[in-house]
């Protein structure tokens, strides 16, 4: 059943008191209830009467979302009337969505697979007056002002708030290209989407899925009305499984998890959080006492089957977080159908954790399995079991004793015994779907097979405006405090060749947290951009590199020493000695001019090879002396071994048989030694190659051709800078950026340090590449949104409505 196994590898969650998985676990695990009470002047002010808030029998209790008027309209590409057009349910499943893709280390835009989106979401357009939604309390009122506003039709307000467009909305802002369906199921709604996701991931429709639900209660803060006999408590307090059960109090929340076969997620190294093993679906029928009534047998069916399809034994199973609503008559019956599936396949008595988080933060209604899941998903990741609050005294219609189950009202310890850590997670929607799930630990994650590359990393930071920079920065530093120092490769590994990378970025080189919390904590802001202009390579064929930095560079860069050996292979039999040992030990011979025009030349060439493989690509070349060998086969006018053969009979001395030299015309722009500018078909002529060695280098020309055809930003290939010191007396230097691959002081990871310099300067860079073999993915900060408030009030508060830009609310011509 292997093969059916699907990994939860990415999260994104937003509930009361907590907006990550870090601080919902830790308020689970201290028994933190996140429910607020509130005072009748904040009920008020959020759109409650005063004549309800003030009411007797109303119970000002709920879940909150403090982040629910909130949004980060431009990250996402929309305006500011869009956004406070949009139903909030959807602005955060958007924004959970893009989250968890960037916690399971996945960017949609480099992705070559297909991903799906499968969620749904409480009341939206068709809510009535007992269930407001943000549509029919906050947009409808507006009607005659959305009717004049230019450019504003129907199906903007329609797609802006009917569930329909939940998934299709996220799908198309991330770039999603597997199915995306919207899912509607009452309460159970949160878990049919991850049922629905497994399956498309295991029948081959996606390749990764996201799947998740979002329920925000309008008014955001609102209690709710008390009678007698209702399903809701007197007082403001869920009690599952108690004595005192008198119903769930209402909470609002979103979250969203990222699926995908184990099988895959283990190949690609992925952080695996838990693994669910099987799931099942059913529906109540009408075997029942009315539509809203739960079916024993039903729910009883649905949990054994899940069992069945896992292929796992009901005593192999240590918790279950249940449905768990907390009503008097509710609670036995989910008991009862629990016991009666497990009972199907053990006898064992009270070994199984009966929980529920509905007392934490409320029922959070199409959200509500969601909270459910990502709980026992933590419970199984951290080995601990989170109190069931409000627990004293069991329901009397509940038998524990005789039941696989009990309450656990403290933190408790869950130990891995027989086998891996197990749970199930129930959900019940109003009308009969059923739905359980059953989740394993994550397997052990195998030792990584690391190459052995000394030397810094470089760690990257990015956001789309300089205040979310600012925002990130600040992030990551507090993330750098408390990380683990074993491996700084995994953390650089996972921030630049696993995320996004945005306009406003910051790149520093160390090689551990240490020294990284050191540079970010002078790293205020980026100096200003260069021009976007062409790069070119600038050659140097002057001087001889050390055995020591050639050393460094050969045991750091995997390209640079594959560029070198295969340099080594051509010249096998023509030297004496090879040249990876010529730039790696100390040998005198270098200092001979048959050894060191060799080896310069193999030098600056396993520099291009390496910067090409991490993504910088010439606009142009130009090279010095023997430079000018190294850069024509990088410029596609002669062959490596050809090219090779040439510079060795050159600093022999011996005539340099080009005739039998095959010669092609540049692929690249290629600036002339001989006349300083962009080589014409002259370069592909014998005679050319035998007039370089002879006559003057038209250096500062070859400058100024580059800078005229659009260069502005210059790396010199060699062991120095001296090229670069040239350039800058020939052009504006203050409009240019000059990188020297290798610096002054003999900086070995000067190759690092200009390619981050590069990378603030917008430069598109091949991380994979550069990262190959250093570290793995691990999981490090996600994006640090820039969220604002954009809500439409009533029209009767206009006035304390901050205007909306774009949208020019006295009801004239404006576009979204």
């Amino acid at each position: 059943m292997e093969n059916l196994d699907i990994a939860v590898i990415g999260l994104s969650l937003r509930f009361p008191g907590a907006n990550d998985a870090d601080t919902y676990w830790n308020n689970l695990r201290h028994a933190v209830c996140s429910l607020t009470r509130f005072s009748v002047d904040e009920l008020v002010a959020a759109g409650v009467t005063r004549t309800l808030a003030e009411s007797p029998n109303y119970v000002p209790v709920g879940g909150v979302l403090d982040c629910a008027d909130q949004f980060d309209a431009t990250f996402f590409g929309m305006t500011d009337a869009e956004a406070a057009l949009t139903d909030p349910q959807h602005r955060l499943f958007l924004t959970c969505a893009a989250e968890a893709l960037e916690n399971g280390s996945y960017n949609p835009a480099s992705y070559t697979g297909r991903i799906g989106c499968f969620g749904g979401a409480g009341a939206s357009l068709y809510a009535g007056p007992q269930m407001d939604s943000y549509f029919s309390k906050h947009v409808a009122p507006h009607a005659a002002m959305l009717k004049n506003t230019n450019g504003l039709e129907g199906l903007d307000v329609i797609i802006a708030n009917n569930n329909d467009f939940l998934c299709t909305r996220a799908s198309y802002k991330l770039g999603l290209t597997g199915p995306s369906i919207n899912v509607q199921s009452a309460c159970s709604t949160g878990l049919i989407a991850v049922h629905s996701a497994c399956q498309a991931v295991l029948n081959g429709e996606c390749d990764m899925a996201l799947a998740g639900a979002a329920s925000i209660s309008i008014p955001i803060k609102k209690g709710y009305c008390y009678s007698e006999g209702s399903i809701l408590p007197p007082d403001g307090v869920c009690r599952p499984f108690d004595a005192a059960a008198a119903g769930p109090v209402g909470g609002s929340g979103v979250a969203v998890v990222l699926l995908k076969r184990l099988v895959d997620a283990q190949a690609d190294d992925d952080v695996i959080y838990a693994v669910i093993k099987g799931t099942a679906v059913n529906n109540d029928g009408n075997a029942k006492v009315s539509f809203t009534a739960p079916s024993v047998k039903a729910l009883a069916n649905v949990v054994a089957e899940a069992q069945e399809i896992a292929g796992v034994s009901a005593d192999s199973i240590g918790l279950i977080e249940a449905y768990g609503t907390g009503t008097k008559m509710g609670d036995p019956l989910e008991v009862a159908a629990l016991t009666e599936a497990f009972q199907r396949s053990s006898s064992k008595k009270q070994f199984c954790a009966l929980s529920s988080v509905k007392p934490n933060i409320g029922h959070l209604g199409s959200a509500a399995g969601m909270a459910g899941l990502i709980k026992a998903i933590l419970s199984l990741q951290h080995g601990l079991v989170p109190p069931t609050l409000n627990f004293k005294h069991a329901n009397p219609a509940i038998n524990f004793e005789a039941s696989p189950f009990f309450v656990n009202p403290t933190l408790i310890e869950w130990p891995i015994s027989a086998g891996p850590r197990r749970a199930g997670v129930s959900g019940s929607g109003a009308g009969g779907t059923n739905v359980h799930i059953i989740l394993e630990q994550a397997p052990p994650r195998p030792s990584p097979v690391r190459v052995d590359a000394p030397g810094a990393n470089i760690l990257t930071i990015s956001a789309k405006t300089t205040a979310a920079l600012s925002a990130n920065l600040k992030r990551w530093q507090v993330f750098l405090q408390q990380a683990d120092t074993k491996n700084f490769a995994d953390v650089c590994t996972s921030a630049s060749a696993f995320k996004p990378h945005y306009e406003h970025r910051i790149a520093i080189v160390a090689n551990d947290v240490a020294s990284a919390q050191e540079q970010l904590a002078h790293k205020k802001s980026v100096a200003p951009r260069v021009e976007r202009g062409g790069i070119a390579f600038l050659f140097n064929g002057q001087e001889t590199p050390s055995f020591e930095m050639g050393r460094a560079l050969l045991a750091q860069e995997p390209v640079f020493r594959e560029a070198i050996l295969a340099c080594d292979k051509i010249v096998e039999g023509s030297l004496d000695v090879s040249l990876s040992r010529l730039l790696s030990e100390p040998d005198t011979r270098i200092q001979e001019t048959c050894f060191a025009q060799p080896a310069m030349f193999a030098f600056t060439y396993a520099l291009s090879q390496m910067w090409t493989a991490w993504g910088i690509k010439p606009a142009a070349v130009l090279g010095h002396g023997i430079g000018e060998y190294a850069a024509a086969p990088v410029a596609g006018i002669i062959t490596l071994p050809e090219a090779l053969r040439l510079v060795i009979a050159r600093a022999r001395g011996l005539h340099t048989d080009v005739e039998h030299t095959s010669l092609h015309s540049p692929t690249i722009p290629f600036i002339s030694s001989l006349s300083g500018e962009i080589a014409d078909q002259a370069i592909t002529s014998p005679s050319y190659w035998v007039q370089q060695a002879r006559e003057p280098i038209q250096f500062q020309k070859g400058i100024e051709s580059l800078w005229q055809s659009g260069v502005r930003i210059f790396v010199e290939l060699g062991p120095n800078s001296t090229l670069l010191n040239m350039t800058r007396s020939c052009v504006p230097a203050h409009e240019g950026l000059w990188l020297p691959s290798i610096t002054e002081d003999c900086d070995f990871n000067g190759p690092r340090k200009a390619l981050a310099k590069l990378y603030e300067h917008g430069a598109t860079i091949n991380w994979q590449a550069v990262t190959s073999g250093r570290g793995r993915k691990i999981t490090v900060p996600s994006y640090a949104f820039e969220p604002q408030i954009h809500w439409l009030m009533p029209p009767q508060d206009k006035a304390a409505c901050p205007p909306i830009s774009g949208w020019d609310r006295a009801g004239s011509a404006g576009k979204l």
